[in-house]
């Protein structure tokens, strides 16, 4: 296993984990229609972009084996 910084090249995998994951812990507090909208809002491309670029956020990555398996936003 590696953790490592992302960078903006780990937009779509940023994306990809987030959606995951987030839908598996907390699909069951939300009605699927606000679970959607909430997750297209917060894991659009713009928004991931802007947050990978940003000097006020760190994102790590753990990876293993070259596949991204989960992520820490700092």
């Amino acid at each position: 296993m590696q953790i490592r910084q992302a960078s903006i090249e780990d937009l779509t995998q940023v994306q990809a984990i987030g959606r995951k994951s987030y839908r598996q812990h907390f699909a069951d507090i939300w009605s699927p229609s606000a679970l959607e909208r909430y997750l297209a809002e917060q894991f659009a491309e713009d928004t991931v972009a802007q947050s990978l670029s940003s000097p006020c956020h760190t994102w790590w990555l753990l990876e293993e084996q070259g596949i991204v398996q989960g992520f820490a936003k700092v």
